[in-house]
Order: C-alpha cells, then sequence, then structure tokens
C-alpha cells in the first residue's frame, strides 16, 4: 500500500460521491446509535473532523480502518437513519431533514481530509471479509 495524495471533500461532496458509486461502502458493523450522535453531534458542534483513509484500487475507492464506520455514520445520518440523543442545545431527537437548514448547510459544507492510498490487491470483498473477521 503506498500514499497517494490527500483531498479535501465537504460531506455533501462524499455523500454524492456514495449515491454515485465512486466511493464504495464496504458491509461493516456500525457504531451503535449513541456513538454515531455524537460523532454528529461534534461535527454540528464545529469540533475537528478526523482525516478518513480511503484506499483506492483498479476498480474502486474504499474507506478502511475507522473511517468505515464515521463515514456510514454520516451516511445515516443523511438519511434520516437515527435521531440526535446526546445534545442539549435544541437538536435533541432531530433527525437531518428537521435540523434548522443553517445547520444543515453548516453540516453539508464541513470539510474532510481524505487520505487516500493505492493498493491494487485489496478489493471491497477483501475489507468485508475483515471487517467481520
Amino acid at each position: 500500500m503506498q500514499y497517494l495524495n490527500k483531498q479535501l471533500h465537504t460531506i455533501e461532496s462524499l455523500v454524492q460521491q456514495i449515491d454515485k458509486g465512486v466511493l464504495v461502502m464496504p458491509n461493516c458493523v456500525e457504531w451503535d446509535v449513541v456513538k454515531q450522535s455524537r460523532a454528529i453531534e461534534n461535527i454540528l458542534f464545529g469540533f475537528p473532523v478526523p482525516s478518513i483513509f480511503l484506499l483506492e484500487n483498479t476498480r474502486e475507492v474504499l474507506p478502511i480502518n475507522s473511517s468505515i464506520q464515521f463515514v456510514k455514520t454520516i451516511v445515516n445520518f443523511v438519511d434520516d437513519k437515527f435521531v440526535l440523543t446526546n445534545t442539549t442545545d435544541g437538536l435533541l431527537n432531530l433527525k437531518f431533514n428537521n435540523l434548522p437548514l443553517k445547520k444543515k448547510r453548516q453540516f453539508n459544507k464541513t470539510i474532510i481530509e481524505c487520505v487516500v492510498m493505492l493498493d491494487t490487491t485489496i478489493s471491497i470483498d477483501t475489507l468485508d471479509k475483515m471487517c467481520f473477521n
């Protein structure tokens, strides 16, 4: 595996890449709702967002390591699959589509640094197996 480059993406552009199949999500165990909510609340409160690591091979681009759960959490929130559970600032029990417009924009425009690694030997099938073993 070798370092390829760093890219800056907004959350909105990452979700669009997943929707278009440019970024492929391995099947992995997801964080529980409390941990997912904390991760999203940290983004909404403007705390620094961790870099995510992506693996590019000959066929696809995949998140790797803990980046899988973090990216899946973002997608789950945008898809309204859970509500915020730990906040006390008026966002409690809200889903993404119920957020005030200003918070939605802030969330979507949050920049995430993506560190892209190149490895032509690892595929999504390999990552799926690694996630569940």
